[in-house]
C-alpha cells in the first residue's frame, strides 16, 4: 500500500491552491480543478480565458493548476513583483512534499523565480511587469501558457505584446491565455471590458454568455469579430493578400460562492464590510461600477465619450492645422506623443516609443514628419521638453512654438468665476473639462476614439484647494496608474493656445 501524506499549506489560505495529497509511490494529481466556473475555466477550449470577477473565486488557483497539471512551459505576471509573494509560497506548498517522494524532484530559483523539473517535465517562471514597456523584457520568449494574475491592473499593449509569443514547438500541446482579475475600482482597466464586451458590458449589442466562444481577427491593425475560428483570405488595405486564422475568446465569471474552501469563512464577511462600489464589485463581480466615475475627476467619462462619438475620419469640416499638442520623452518608458488639432477636430494621435526619441532633435524630426499649414505648436518644456523646444527655435519653419510650464501660476477661473486655478496645468485641465462640458454650448471637440485616450483623459483627479483648483500632477497619476497618460497630455496641450480666457460665452466665439 502506498503512503500518502497531507502537506500543510504555508498561508492561511493554502486551500486556494485545491492542494490534494501526494502520492509517494504512485503519480497522483498535484491539483484537480473544483466542480462548477473553475472547471469550466481549466476545460474552456477558448484561446484567451478571462476568468473572475469576484473576489475569492479560485482565480489564482486556476493558474497554478493549469500550470502544474496541463501546461510545459509556462509564464504568469503580477503587475509588481512583491505581489507574487502569494503564489511563490501557494507552489511552495505544492512541490516542497515532493522532495524526497520518489518523483521528479522540482528545483526553485529564487533569483529568477523558476521551477524547473516540475512533474510532468513542466517549467513555471514568474515575472512582474511594473513599468510599460517591461513587456520587452519577455519579447521572444515563448510559452504555452501565459498567465495574468489580476488582469485589470496591466495595461493593454502589455497584455496584446506579450501574448503574441504564445506557442509551442509540440504540436499536441495546447497553447492558451488565461486572465484572472476582479474589476478595477477606477478607469485602468476600462479597455479589460472594451476587450470582452460581448460579456462585461450590458449594452453590447450582441451580448454572449458564459463560457460562450466569440471569434476575432485582425484585419489591417483593426479586431473584427468573425462567425467561428475558420481561415479565411483578406485582401489588405495595399492589395496584399493574407490568410488570417481567428483566436476564440470566452469569459466565466466566478464568485467567492463557488470556491468552496473560501465560502463562508472570514473572507467572506470582510467582503461584506466594504464600502459601496466595491463591495458589489468584490462579492458580485459587477463589472460597470468600474466605469463609475470617481467625486473628483476632472473631465466625466461621458463627456469624453461624447466628443469621441462625434468624431469622423479625415477631417471633414476641412479645417486647416491650427495647433499641435507635444508631449515628448527623451529615450525614457514613455512615449513621445503628437495631438494635431483642425479647429474642434483632433487627428488620431501619433505616438513614438520612448526609444525612437532619444533627445530634442529626434522629436523635432518627428514633428517636421507631420508638420503644416503654420500651425501653432504647443509644448510642455519642463524636463525633457526643454530639449525640444531648443532643438525647434534652432530649426527654420517653427517660429510658431507656445512654450507651456505647467507649474506657472495662473490667473484664470472657472466658468462660473468662482474657482481659481492653482496654475496652468489646472487651467489647461479644466479648460478641457469645459470644452467637453454638454452644457457649455461647445459641442464641437471631436476626440478620436481611442481607449488609450479616453482613460488617459478620464485619469487625474482635482482638489479644490485655498490656492485654487489643483490638478493631481503627472508623476502622481503615473504613481497611481502605473504607467504615464502621455495621449491625454497631449490632447489637452493641443488646446493650450485658447486658453487665457476660456469661459464658455468666449469658447462658443472661438474661431476654429
Amino acid at each position: 500500500m502506498s503512503s500518502v501524506q497531507l502537506q500543510p499549506g504555508r498561508n492561511k489560505y493554502h486551500s486556494l491552491a485545491n492542494l490534494v495529497a501526494v502520492d509517494t509511490e504512485v503519480s497522483a494529481p498535484l491539483w484537480e480543478p473544483q466542480d462548477g466556473p473553475q472547471a469550466q475555466a481549466y476545460h474552456s477550449a477558448a484561446f484567451e480565458t478571462l476568468y473572475g470577477g469576484a473576489a475569492g473565486a479560485g482565480k489564482s488557483s486556476l493558474i497554478l493548476g493549469l500550470a502544474l497539471t496541463a501546461h510545459k512551459r509556462t509564464k504568469i505576471f503580477r503587475r509588481e513583483l512583491t505581489q507574487l509573494n502569494g503564489m511563490i509560497d501557494e507552489l511552495h506548498d505544492l512541490l516542497d512534499p515532493l522532495t524526497g517522494s520518489g518523483r521528479e524532484q522540482p528545483k526553485w530559483n529564487g533569483q529568477r523565480l523558476f521551477w524547473r523539473d516540475v512533474p510532468g517535465r513542466r517549467m513555471i517562471q514568474l515575472a512582474a511587469m511594473k513599468e510599460s514597456d517591461d513587456w520587452k523584457k519577455h519579447k521572444g520568449q515563448s510559452h504555452d501558457l501565459f498567465a495574468f494574475d489580476e488582469l485589470t491592473e496591466f495595461e493593454e499593449r502589455q497584455y496584446t505584446q506579450v501574448i503574441g509569443w504564445a506557442r509551442s514547438t509540440s504540436p499536441a500541446q495546447r497553447v492558451r491565455i488565461i486572465g484572472a482579475t476582479n474589476p478595477n475600482p477606477d478607469a485602468a482597466g476600462e479597455w479589460v471590458i472594451q476587450r470582452w464586451a460581448p460579456w462585461l458590458d450590458p449594452e453590447h449589442p450582441n451580448p454572449a454568455a458564459p463560457g460562450e466562444l466569440r471569434w476575432y481577427c485582425m484585419e489591417d491593425g483593426e479586431e473584427v469579430e468573425r462567425p467561428d475560428g475558420d481561415p479565411y483570405d483578406f485582401t489588405t488595405a495595399t492589395g496584399e493578400e493574407e490568410r488570417l486564422t481567428p483566436r476564440s475568446r470566452t469569459f466565466i465569471p466566478g464568485r467567492l460562492k463557488d470556491n468552496k474552501y473560501l465560502a463562508g469563512t472570514d473572507y467572506e464577511a470582510n467582503l461584506m464590510n466594504l464600502p459601496e462600489p466595491l463591495r458589489s464589485q468584490l462579492l458580485k463581480g459587477i463589472w460597470t461600477f468600474s466605469r463609475s466615475d470617481g467625486e473628483y475627476q476632472v473631465i466625466p467619462s461621458a463627456w469624453v465619450q461624447a466628443a469621441m462619438d462625434r468624431w469622423k475620419p479625415h477631417n471633414p469640416d476641412g479645417y486647416p492645422l491650427h495647433a499641435m499638442g507635444v508631449d515628448p520623452s527623451r529615450g525614457g518608458r514613455d512615449a513621445t506623443v503628437i495631438a494635431k488639432r483642425h479647429g474642434p477636430w483632433m487627428d488620431e494621435l501619433i505616438t513614438y516609443a520612448g526609444s525612437e526619441t532619444p533627445d530634442g532633435p529626434a522629436v523635432v524630426k518627428y514633428i517636421a514628419d507631420v508638420y503644416q499649414d503654420q500651425a501653432l505648436i504647443n509644448l510642455d518644456i519642463i524636463g525633457v521638453g526643454s530639449s525640444v523646444y531648443d532643438s525647434l527655435l534652432g530649426t527654420d519653419g517653427f517660429s510658431h512654438v507656445n512654450p507651456v510650464v505647467a507649474s506657472a501660476r495662473s490667473d484664470e477661473t472657472d466658468k462660473s468665476g468662482l474657482l481659481k486655478m492653482r496654475n496652468k496645468r489646472a487651467e489647461l485641465w479644466w479648460m478641457m473639462r469645459e470644452l467637453l462640458d454638454p452644457d457649455s454650448g461647445t459641442e464641437q471637440v471631436a476626440l478620436p476614439p481611442d481607449p488609450q485616450l479616453k482613460m488617459d483623459l478620464t485619469a487625474p483627479q482635482y482638489r479644490n484647494t485655498l490656492g485654487g483648483i489643483t490638478i493631481e500632477s503627472k508623476d502622481d497619476v503615473r504613481k497611481r496608474l502605473k504607467r504615464s497618460t502621455d495621449m491625454g497630455d497631449a490632447c489637452v496641450m493641443a488646446f493650450a493656445d485658447i486658453s487665457g480666457g476660456f469661459r464658455p460665452a468666449q469658447i462658443v466665439s472661438v474661431q476654429w
